[in-house]
């Protein structure tokens, strides 16, 4: 059984990277897919296993910077709730999308 070595603690390096490139900015392509590899291991790690959650949530680029920032700083942002589990997948979503923008575009 392959067991993963999901980040233990919260990230802040990795959510500063796509905090940065889900508000617009540009990073290079190796280090927000490497960052956003870390982010969906540590939401994993957060959430598995855990019971399916019922409801959904649109989650869209600044929905998710504002929770990752409230991780990093919860004094910034009042209390937003968000199951890791949706922001898991989320990130996965948009670490594909990532990629594939770099093909294209390169």
């Amino acid at each position: 059984m392959v067991h993963p070595p999901y980040p233990d603690a919260f990230p802040m390096d990795a959510a500063r990277l796509v905090i940065d490139k889900l508000r617009g900015g540009e990073i290079p392509i190796s280090h927000v897919v490497h960052a956003g590899w870390v982010m969906v291991g540590y939401s994993l790690s957060v959430t598995l296993p855990a019971p399916q959650i019922v409801g959904s949530v649109e989650i869209d680029d600044t929905i998710a910077a504002d929770y990752l920032e409230s991780q990093i700083n919860p004094r910034i942002i009042g209390g937003i709730a968000l199951p890791w589990k949706l922001l898991a997948s989320f990130l996965a979503r948009k670490l594909v999308e990532w990629i594939l923008e770099q093909q294209i575009g390169g």
